[in-house]
């Protein structure tokens, strides 16, 4: 069923089942927040860029930042997307470039395990802490449960997808299954494609558009 955690990020109570002859495995709540882990990404986050852009929407943006190093920026459903943007940088790290892309839409940047998040501001902290307490609850999980949530697959989908199709579809083709639907809202996302993402981080990178997480 859907909880909420006072004021911090939302959780969706969500059922992994691992399709296996030994029996099922359940991905349960995991309340306390760990610190937060390094990112394999805070090295090419202080890579030097140098670009100029003027007044183009923040999620064609975010996509042409994505493509010139090589990350993916994922831009939250919360923030405006035709957010004009201008900014010009020479020989600035990727790091405050995203910074002062973000703060122009009155947002900020959490810097995840595989992407890049552009978040409303004040939310950074709580989408990298979920994410922290995601990984411990499934490195406490049994070897077998924990390599079937692991395994890393390229995402993507059309314009105008569902949410609730895209996780259904994303966690049957692994062969498990999703319980909670009813909190996802009825919405449409815009197309999307990223590199591999464990089947925990997939589900997570679309429910954090909701304020929500897997438990």
């Amino acid at each position: 069923m859907p909880r909420r955690h006072g004021g911090s990020v939302g959780s969706l109570f969500v059922a992994f089942v691992a399709v296996a002859a030994s029996g099922s495995a359940i991905l349960h709540a995991a309340d306390p927040l760990d610190a937060p882990l390094n990112s394999p990404l805070d090295a090419p986050l202080d890579s030097p860029l140098t670009a100029s852009w003027n007044g183009i929407g923040l999620r064609d943006w975010a996509d042409r930042v994505s493509t010139a190093a090589g990350l993916p920026v994922v831009v939250d459903r919360r923030l405006d997307p035709g957010t004009p943007i201008t900014l010009e940088c020479r020989a600035e790290p990727l790091r405050a470039v995203l910074g002062r892309g973000a703060a122009a839409a009155g947002g900020d940047v959490a810097v995840l395990a595989s992407t890049i998040r552009l978040v409303p501001m004040g939310a950074a902290g709580k989408v990298v802490a979920a994410e922290s307490a995601r990984g411990a609850a499934i490195r406490a999980l049994p070897p077998r449960a924990r390599s079937a949530l692991d395994v890393r697959r390229p995402w993507s989908w059309p314009a105008a997808a569902r949410p609730r199709d895209i996780l259904e579809s994303r966690v049957t083709e692994a062969g498990m299954r999703l319980e909670g639907f009813d909190a996802v809202p009825h919405d449409h996302l815009p197309a999307a494609s990223y590199p591999a993402l464990s089947i925990a981080e997939g589900v997570d990178l679309v429910l954090a558009h909701y304020d929500l997480r897997a438990d």
